[in-house]
């Protein structure tokens, strides 16, 4: 069995981008003839259908217990089968714990990937989430150099194996050993897809050090961020993939811990409550019938998310006041050098 292999990946720190090319690493070897494509930079859904004798993977992040909307909308557009066989790798927040490497969660990444390509006629080959180090530096710290290396060594060895088995014609599922908690886990991964995505797209923000060097708006893969009153802007395309934040050269990109933690208690506390209470007493709104009850719930948080993004509006607009600035500063945890930015090992780079 002597096929070619596409591995078509998206990346934005680096990690996804790393797990292709260690299975194309093995593939070579093997005297395979492999071709990594980043998607971020295929335009128009050029995409065309491949020959029987290509093997074709697909390697992602998992954001929100998901893929990210890029690798998900290319899948969804993915060209059918010509009797192709097919594997599918996600990355996922993994940590160490003393001498214990943690794994992540993968949520509906892989299920829902493998149900789209068997409906397009594709024979999956595998299924395997690699825990690379998690670098979602918006909700924590950044792991230690140590732990990093650690965790691609970890890594580096499992995806080999997966390759060597996938290269030879045989078959791995092992990313099913975790369906359980996936299953549990779906609903957060659906509220995140469809709501949450769009919250965390508005919690960063640059501070003073920025230097409109540009690296953040002209490097972003989704092409997110724009440059509004001289100073960067996120918009609702941002992926969360932590590019922006963990490669600034001023480090001056921030998570706004503060902004979003005071701006979600005020719209859901008084600014959403005000305006459904008000709504349910003067179109008597029976909120017991589960259905409704389910809209309504979704209206309320498009509702909050509007006034969200008005707010992320004005304290863009207000963080052009030094005093203002250094408030968000003081309650953003990234601001801190404690908190750190991930980054692949030197010795781990191509």
């Amino acid at each position: 069995m002597n096929e070619k292999i596409i591995i078509y990946y998206f990346s934005g720190t680096g990690n996804a981008k790393k797990v292709s090319g260690w299975f194309k690493s093995i593939a070579e070897l093997k005297g395979r003839n492999v071709s990594l494509v980043d998607i971020s930079e295929i335009k128009n859904n050029s995409i065309k259908p491949s020959k029987k004798n290509v093997l074709i993977g697909f390697c992602s992040p998992t954001h929100g217990f998901n893929f990210p909307p890029i690798m998900f909308y290319f899948i969804l557009s993915f060209p059918k089968s010509n009797n192709n066989r097919v594997f599918i790798l996600n990355t996922r927040g993994g940590t160490k714990l003393g001498g214990v490497h943690l794994p992540g969660l993968s949520g509906t990444a892989q299920y829902l990937t493998a149900i789209i390509l068997l409906l397009k006629g594709y024979k999956i080959a595998g299924m395997r989430s690699i825990d690379m180090p998690s670098n979602w530096i918006s909700l924590h710290p950044a792991l230690s150099e140590n732990a990093v290396k650690f965790i691609f060594n970890n890594c580096e060895t499992k995806t080999k194996i997966f390759a060597e088995k996938i290269i030879n014609g045989q078959k791995d599922f092992r990313a099913l050993l975790d369906i359980v908690q996936d299953i549990l886990i779906t609903p957060i991964s659906v509220l995140y897809f469809f709501i949450g995505r769009y919250f965390l797209a508005k919690t960063l923000y640059a501070t003073r050090a920025c230097n409109n060097c540009g690296v953040c708006y002209k490097e972003c893969p989704v092409g997110a961020i724009k440059v509004f009153n001289n100073r960067p802007f996120w918009t609702y395309k941002c992926e969360s993939c932590m590019q922006c934040i963990n490669t600034c050269p001023q480090k001056a990109v921030n998570a706004a811990h503060g902004f979003a933690i005071g701006g979600i208690l005020l719209i859901n506390s008084f600014i959403v409550f005000y305006i459904f209470s008000y709504l349910n007493e003067i179109l008597f709104i029976n909120r017991n019938w589960f259905p409704l009850n389910l809209i309504l719930y979704f209206v309320e948080w498009w509702v909050g998310l509007a006034f969200f993004s008005l707010f992320y509006r004005i304290n863009h607009f207000l963080l052009q006041i030094r005093l203002f600035e250094k408030i968000s500063g003081f309650f953003s945890f990234t601001n801190y050098k404690f908190w750190g930015r991930y980054k692949i090992p030197k010795n781990f780079n191509q």
